[in-house]
């Protein structure tokens, strides 16, 4: 596979409109020029193993990790901004030397999809709401959402924990382990028809 960084010649995205000192160091360009070559890349299997390779070469700190997810309002106008700033950010968390973050999503306009993409060990907790697909194929790790969450919560999660301390509008779809607590959602006992292994419970009562 090339090197993404070979790519980022032809990124066709504008600059965004980042506010002077932001950005605080060499590294924290770098890791916004790999996050502007993922949005860019069509194929998503070169741009998830191209990302999962680039981010491995560097030491990250959970402020690395805050300082890009505090420049995601400059690009919420790409098509792709959603779905891919969840599994992006959920890799550099992946990578960083800290086993838990702390990130402020209250003040997003477009709420950030996938987040806990494949999260392997880490602990993520959000203020804010978030959108679909929150911890899809999480490895292992904890999320904890202080807001709203969206459809197909743990979609194919393996194990660790999800906690929504807001309403969710469906979950548990296809889980291989794992479990999933919900404070509030509307039917959760139509969710039975896509029980698989792993638990999830809503407002304390057990759906499976």
């Amino acid at each position: 596979m090339k090197n993404p960084y070979d790519r980022f010649k032809d990124d066709k995205l504008e600059e965004p409109r980042v506010k002077e000192g932001s950005l605080k160091s060499p590294l924290d360009e770098d890791i916004m020029d790999i996050y502007k070559w993922f949005l860019a890349e069509e194929d998503f299997t070169n741009a998830y193993w191209g990302l999962v390779q680039s981010v491995g070469k560097f030491k990250l700190s959970s402020t690395d990790v805050s300082t890009f997810a505090k420049n995601l309002p400059y690009y919420e106008n790409h098509a792709d901004y959603s779905w891919k700033s969840g599994i992006f950010i959920t890799e550099l968390v992946n990578h960083m030397e800290e086993s838990e973050i702390y990130l402020d999503f209250s003040l997003l306009r477009e709420k950030i999809d996938h987040v806990g993409y494949i999260l392997k060990g880490k602990k993520i907790v959000i203020d804010g709401d978030v959108g679909p697909c929150l911890g899809m194929g999480m490895d292992s790790g904890e999320i904890t959402i202080n807001g709203n969450a969206g459809k197909f919560v743990g979609h194919e999660m393996r194990s660790g924990k999800i906690t929504v301390n807001g309403k969710a509008q469906s979950a548990g779809s296809c889980m291989h382990g794992g479990a999933i607590e919900i404070r509030e959602a509307d039917d959760p006992h139509s969710w039975k028809a896509w029980k698989n292994n792993g638990t999830v419970s809503v407002a304390g009562e057990k759906i499976w």
